[in-house]
């Protein structure tokens, strides 16, 4: 897949100037190899340390911004009393006070973008970025900007951001500052020299992502699966949380979307569900899933449809719409239909992955019955949470430390509109954990459709549990594939007590107790 990419990359990239070839071969020196393995512990406690963390973006993954909020969020607990601020590469300081404004809720998000020229000067997907601005929301933080005005020319660039950040440092001598700026900037030779310059004797830490040749070594050594920070020098971490191939697939699309919005203003990226081809990664999903697994290239079909918020308009019972509205994806097998909310790669492998299953075992049962429904859609979203790890190794999910987390804070604001997990849905889900042979009998047969939302987003958690338990039983050789496989073809006659063989058998290696927080 990543071969694929890359050549697909090549052939659609415009040809780089001379000013960008030389910035990209700085680059590349600077990251030929690591120094050593770390962990996330280490890369906190130097950000601590520095009033100073440089963090590198990749415009079109989501992860990348993400990765922000998860140092930033480990960070908070031990900076309080300390003001912190968030500088963001395509903001201008001059934005300052419209950022203010939308941070107190004064002004609409729709004012905002059309204030700070979101698309005109930036153009990635706003979905992508604003977990940032709910995330400062939440935490009462500071977001400032580092972009001049007209400057195109990278090394100039490099020190108007290192200007802005002296300034900042200046006024705010006791604050500290997360930036987010293309990871290109940070080559030694770029930014950080500027810093230097700009902040002598200022300490600086600096983190890339998702370094291609990085992850490829860890796959020789096998420890893809473990290790997701390195350290490439003293005080210079990269992140490692997203296999290479989804990287190049994000941006691929993106340059798909805008390449068919060239001529419309849309409001954000994903509106543009229509004008893009899956059939290409739905059939690589399901290739991967059979060599995976072993299954053989039965004509199984790859005849999905994908549609997206602006052109999905459901004709059926509200309890279906329900469920459908209050998800980042759903599928449905009896129409071939996914529906996706934003153009993530994790989604639409879950999804590819669920309607795989439905092809392969004939199970086509919409989610009405609570009672009679809950351990088959356990499995089905276990199965579908399985295949997107099988395509990306990196996928994470919340297990039972982070739900006592979300149950104890008693208060949620989501950092993404879809799938929130509430206090009370974390609680249940946790209860579940507890009782699980007890759990089906105590279900209603019927609910209204906020109450199916809510088993649903139950079964969700219960099933990605599984999943990554069935996954990391795999990696670890304690579950063969050609058990995996069996799953895949079985119609879940007996669901539940299917379920509980599978969990006793999981739990008793611990396969169900990995926390998102340890990782990042």
């Amino acid at each position: 897949m990543y071969q694929r990419l890359q050549g697909y990359a090549r052939a659609h990239s415009p040809g780089a100037s001379g000013e960008l070839r030389q910035y990209h071969q700085d680059y590349r020196r600077d990251v030929h190899h690591f120094r050593r393995l770390s962990t996330k512990r280490e890369l906190i406690e130097e950000a601590l340390e520095a009033p100073l963390v440089i963090v590198g973006d990749y415009h079109t993954l989501p992860q990348a911004q993400r990765t922000l909020v998860r140092i930033v969020r480990a960070c908070l607990p031990l900076l309080r009393g300390k003001k912190i601020i968030l500088a963001l590469e395509w903001l201008r300081p001059e934005d300052t006070i419209t950022v203010g404004r939308y941070l107190r809720s004064q002004i609409s998000e729709d004012r905002f973008l059309r204030e700070v020229c979101f698309f005109e000067r930036w153009g990635f997907d706003w979905h992508n970025y604003r977990p940032l601005f709910e995330f400062a929301k939440t935490h009462g933080l500071c977001i400032v900007g580092l972009a001049k005005l007209g400057e195109r020319n990278l090394k100039a660039r490099d020190r108007s951001a290192a200007q802005q950040l002296a300034n900042l440092r200046r006024l705010e001598p006791d604050s500290h500052i997360f930036v987010l700026i293309g990871d290109l900037h940070l080559a030694t030779s770029h930014l950080p020299a500027e810093l230097k310059r700009k902040l002598p004797g200022t300490p600086v830490v600096t983190v890339h992502q998702n370094i291609d040749n990085f992850y490829w070594a860890l796959v020789e050594k096998g420890l893809e699966h473990t290790i997701d920070v390195v350290e490439i020098r003293p005080h210079t971490f990269c992140v490692l949380n997203t296999p290479p191939w989804l990287k190049l697939q994000s941006h691929l699309k993106w340059l798909e979307v805008t390449d068919s919005q060239r001529n419309i203003n849309n409001r954000s990226l994903t509106d543009a569900f229509s004008e893009i081809d899956f059939s290409p990664d739905i059939v690589h999903i399901v290739r991967h899933l059979q060599s995976f697994l072993g299954i053989p290239k039965l004509p199984v079909g790859t005849d999905f449809q994908v549609v997206g918020p602006s052109d999905f308009r459901p004709n059926r019972k509200k309890s279906v719409t329900t469920l459908i509205n209050s998800f980042e994806s759903f599928s449905l097998p009896e129409e071939n239909t996914i529906f996706l909310s934003n153009l993530s790669a994790n989604q639409l492998a879950s999804q590819t992955t669920i309607l795989f299953h439905s092809r392969l075992s004939g199970l086509v049962t919409p989610f009405l019955n609570p009672r009679r429904d809950f351990y088959t859609y356990v499995w089905i979203e276990a199965l579908g949470f399985l295949g997107s790890k099988i395509i990306n190794p990196k996928r994470k999910c919340n297990g039972p430390q982070d739900l006592e987390k979300i149950a104890e804070e008693r208060s949620v604001r989501p950092l993404h509109r879809e799938f929130v997990i509430t206090p009370n849905v974390a609680e249940w889900s946790l209860a579940a954990l507890k009782r699980e042979p007890r759990l089906a009998d105590r279900l209603p047969s019927t609910a209204n459709p906020e109450r199916l939302v809510f088993y649903y987003k139950c079964a969700k958690i219960l099933g990605h549990l599984l999943g990554q338990g069935l996954y990391q039983g795999v990696v670890l050789r304690k579950i063969s594939r050609n058990e995996l496989r069996r799953l895949f073809l079985t119609p879940l006659t007996d669901p539940k007590l299917l379920y509980r063989r599978w969990t006793n058998r999981l739990d008793a290696h611990e396969l169900r107790e990995q926390s998102k927080n340890d990782t990042f």
